[in-house]
């Protein structure tokens, strides 16, 4: 795994940067195959096309904490779309865990049973969706059907396109609305 901290400006390559050339390296004989390839060589190469991003701008998100009903339920959708989607798992203990990307992490704490009454819903104040950024879109495809052999809910039926961008919303065990976009 490349080591972000010591990558030099005279690393950073002067050609624009193609994040969907990973996808059209690979001729899968299953979509878990296709998975684990593009997973395997987009991760790694997206990653380091966003910390490169990261360095020219100077600013970054730092982390997001969210509270779960049910850290467990919780561990088991996150663990796997995060590190599907080139995450690391960076903390965890009694209560929480925290999957990283570059120098931002997420962070998952179990809510305290006197709030558990008071569900989330992403139409009230606060957080309305959670969106990551897709390679291509033969990324986004392959993670909806992954997500719907899963049995997680996708919203509005499919992946879809808006003109600008194309991209697959679903839910977490809470419901928090996700959106994996590319464009």
């Amino acid at each position: 795994m490349l080591d972000f901290k010591k990558v030099s400006s005279s690393q950073i390559p002067k050609a624009p940067y193609d994040p969907a050339t990973p996808f059209q390296l690979f001729e899968a004989k299953s979509l878990l195959t296709a998975s684990r390839q593009i997973n395997n060589a987009g991760a790694i190469n997206w990653r380091f096309n966003c910390r490169l991003n990261i360095e020219r701008m100077g600013i970054v998100l730092h982390h997001v904490e969210l509270y779960v009903s049910n850290l467990d339920r919780s561990r088991v959708f996150w663990s796997w779309l995060l590190g599907r989607l080139g995450y690391v798992h960076y903390q965890e203990w009694a209560h929480g865990f925290s999957f990283k990307f570059a120098d931002s992490y997420i962070v998952f704490v179990q809510v305290d049973e006197r709030y558990q009454a008071d569900a989330y819903h992403r139409k009230h104040v606060g957080l309305n969706h959670l969106a990551f950024h897709a390679p291509s879109r033969q990324a986004v495809d392959l993670l909806a059907i992954e997500l719907s052999q899963r049995g997680v809910p996708i919203l509005y039926g499919s992946p879809s396109e808006d003109g600008e961008s194309y991209k697959v919303f679903f839910e977490d065990p809470d419901r928090i609305k996700v959106e994996y976009v590319t464009g």
